[in-house]
Order: C-alpha cells, then sequence, then structure tokens
C-alpha cells in the first residue's frame, strides 16, 4: 500500500522508474526519460545537501560533448523542466528547484519535494534505534516496500548514478536481510515469504530463493517449494550454465521431509546421465522396438511444432553378406553400423533393417537424404581399405513419411 504523501509536496520515486507526482496525479515528463532536462533534475536532486561543482555537473551532463556555453545550456535545461511542471498543474512559483553560488550549484530547499530514497534512508535509521520487535519489523517493512528497483534505473550506466546504485542496493540487501530474519524470530512466515519473493523478482541471482524455500517448507507448501526449486534450477543452468547453489538444494530437501524425494530426483538425474554419457556421440542405435516407439512419438511432435523429419534404410549389397559372423568387426555390416554411428548427428537414429539399416534424420527434409547417403558412402568406403576384399556396395531408400500421419 502506498504511503501517504503530503498533497503539497511533489512525490519523487528514484528507486526503479522515475516517477513524480503531485496531488496525486502524476506529472508528464514526455517519451524521453533520459533527456538532458530531465537528467540535470535528477543530478542536482541526488547532490541534495552537499551541493555539486560546475566542473563536475558539466561532466555529468554532457560527458564528452563540446559545449560552448555549459552555464547557458544548464538554465535552458532547467527552462524546460520547468514548463513540463507548469504544464502538469505545479504553480510556476513551486517550480524553481535548484540555485547557484560561487561553489556551484545546490538543491533548493524550498522545492517541496519528498523522495522515497529519503524516506527509505530515514526507516532504516529509526528502524535501528527501535527495540521492540513487531515495531521494529513494521519500520523495517515500510521501507522495504520502498525499494521498487534500482536507484534511477533508466541512468544506471551513468557514473554519477553508478556509485548511488551500488550503495542503496548494498543497503537494501542489508535491509532485507535483516527483516527476513527477525520474521523468522516472530514466526511471521507468510511475511517472510511475501518479502523473499519480492527480492527474488528484483534479484533472482542473489539466492533469495534460500528464504522462499524455507517459507514454503514452515508453512507445509512443499507443492510450491518444489515448483520454485525447479524453476530456480532452470534458471541456472539455461541462462547461467551454472548448477544450483548446493546450500540451495540443501534447504530444499529439508523442505517437508522431501529427502527421500530429493534423492529420487538425484538418482534418476544420475542415471540419465550415464545413459547418455555411455552412448557417446553421433547417432543413437536402438533396438527395432525402441526405434518404433521413438518413431511414433517423433511423429506427433512433429505434427505438433512442425519439425521436418525423414526416414530412410540404408542397405549393403553383397554376395558375401552370409558368409561370415555380423558381429565381427570385419564385417560389412558392423563397419556400417560404426559409420553411420560417427557420420550422423547425436539427434538422429537407427536400427537393424533386412541386410542394412533403418535411418530416422531428424529436422531434415526427405530431399536431403541424397546427401546425407552419399556422406555415409564415402566413409563407409574409407573405412573398408584394408579390410577383406568384399564386393560391398550401398543402397539406400526413402520411407516417405507423411502416410504415418493418417495412422498414428
Amino acid at each position: 500500500m502506498e504511503r501517504k504523501i503530503d498533497e503539497d509536496k511533489i512525490y519523487i520515486k528514484m528507486f526503479g522508474r522515475f516517477e513524480m507526482t503531485w496531488q496525486g496525479k502524476s506529472i508528464s515528463l514526455g517519451r524521453n526519460m533520459n533527456s538532458r532536462s530531465v537528467r540535470l533534475f535528477q543530478i542536482i536532486l541526488t547532490y541534495r545537501g552537499t551541493g555539486i561543482s560546475r566542473h563536475d555537473l558539466a561532466v555529468y551532463l554532457y560527458q564528452n560533448e563540446e559545449v560552448a556555453n555549459a552555464a547557458n545550456s544548464i538554465r535552458v535545461a532547467q527552462h524546460r523542466f520547468k514548463k513540463q511542471l507548469e504544464n502538469s498543474g505545479v504553480p510556476k512559483t513551486m517550480t524553481d528547484y535548484y540555485t547557484t553560488d560561487t561553489e556551484g550549484y545546490c538543491w533548493n530547499e524550498e522545492f517541496p519535494a519528498v523522495t522515497d530514497v529519503e524516506m527509505f534512508r530515514k526507516d532504516k535509521e529509526e528502524a535501528e534505534q527501535i527495540t521492540s520487535l513487531p515495531d521494529k519489523i513494521g519500520k523495517l517493512y515500510d521501507a522495504f516496500l520502498l525499494y521498487r528497483g534500482e536507484f534511477l534505473e533508466d541512468a544506471g550506466a551513468e557514473e554519477w548514478a553508478v556509485v548511488y546504485s551500488v550503495w542503496y542496493k548494498q543497503m537494501y540487501q542489508e535491509l532485507t536481510s535483516e527483516l527476513i530474519d527477525l520474521l523468522r524470530e516472530a514466526e511471521d512466515y507468510e511475511k517472510m515469504l511475501e518479502v523473499s519473493r519480492k527480492a527474488c523478482e528484483l534479484y533472482p541471482y542473489d539466492e533469495w530463493q534460500v528464504y522462499v524455500l524455507e517459507s514454503y517448507q514452515k508453512l507445509g507448501l512443499t507443492r510450491e517449494a518444489g515448483q520454485v526449486y525447479n524453476e530456480t534450477v532452470r534458471m541456472y543452468r539455461e541462462e547461467l550454465d551454472l548448477d544450483v547453489p548446493e546450500h540451495l538444494t540443501e534447504v530444499y530437501k529439508r523442505s517437508a521431509g522431501q529427502n527421500d524425494q530429493s534423492d529420487l530426483i538425484d538418482d534418476i538425474r544420475n542415471k540419465l546421465e550415464a545413459s547418455i554419457h555411455s552412448r557417446g556421440c553421433g547417432a543413437a542405435y536402438l533396438t527395432l522396438a525402441n526405434f518404433s516407439d521413438t518413431f511414433r512419438l517423433m511423429i506427433r511432435l512433429t505434427e505438433r511444432n512442425g519439425q521436418k523429419m525423414s526416414l530412410m534404410l540404408c542397405k549393403l549389397k553383397t554376395d558375401c553378406y552370409n558368409e561370415c559372423n555380423k558381429k565381427d568387426s570385419d564385417h560389412p555390416m558392423q563397419i556400417l553400423k560404426e559409420t553411420i554411428c560417427d557420420t550422423l548427428r547425436s539427434g538422429d537414429c537407427y536400427t537393424d533393417f533386412d541386410q542394412g539399416y533403418l535411418i530416422l534424420l531428424m529436422g531434415a527434409e526427405e530431399d536431403k537424404c541424397e546427401l546425407v547417403f552419399k556422406r555415409i558412402e564415402r566413409s563407409f568406403k574409407n573405412r573398408r581399405k584394408n579390410k577383406t576384399p568384399w564386393e560391398s556396395e550401398l543402397t539406400f531408400d526413402i520411407v516417405p513419411t507423411a502416410s504415418f500421419h493418417r495412422i498414428i
């Protein structure tokens, strides 16, 4: 819930997106939040209480741009901002926001403004003096709600804003950690969940999920804890290419007696990873039964996502096919099997069929099968060198998959 602000003052939000309101109405600052007139206002407001030198203001405002008369340009920028305030209904007498002296520019303390960053600091300082647990929690919670995001996120990359952004983030993290500890002490796990979830939304990579899982554990919401953990694992792996931190996994395992379930999940993951690694690279060799199941599944998936797939039969034509054990390393069928495995992609699969192999090519249209076959044939002939001198010839046929869509 928004804190009540004196209607005679302009309320300025500097956490997250920069916003200004007066008497409950938003002050329009135009489409360009990074305009020089807005940035001038933000810089002088940020240095409220200390002022800023003419040199520093010119550096921050114009950076590497050459300006013939910086003081005049600053006056023009101030005039534009004052007009924006007046157009939003703010009386003209309330629009002069800075003064000048021999040192530089200072915030005009008569300008009727209150900012969320000032209220944030004040609440945090007052909370440090409070001894009552409920009152301390209340004051820290008030400060916590004020922090909607990084300090002036639109200007966060600029030198003058970065320092304050880092400083306020550190204050927020300290305040949030203390608030969570006090809520745990008060056994108010619903509010602890609310606080930790909001912290996760702002900083998903800062491991606030630990407190979300702990809150769900205390509230007995094991299903929700599992959803948060799985989403966190996905985020770390897909976006950071990292494993989830171990202590977060430990918290999840402790949540509502989920040790057995977590161990089972780990066991499943380990076995699946072992089966993947044992298969090695290249196309997957499957039994005919497993190949049939895979084919039926792929047909259904292609109907859903429109991905292409092709089925081809690569056969060995030789009079010596049955003259020795098919599993001998020198046998053409065994050499062809190894050739297909090494030549095709890991997403493809194949199985024994007649005097050859039935091959499922994912993501390939039927007109590409001849190119695939020539690659197999070329590799096969290279492997046949220095082997027993059998006359071995490869042939291939395309098996149309369109008809299968009508019957599966």
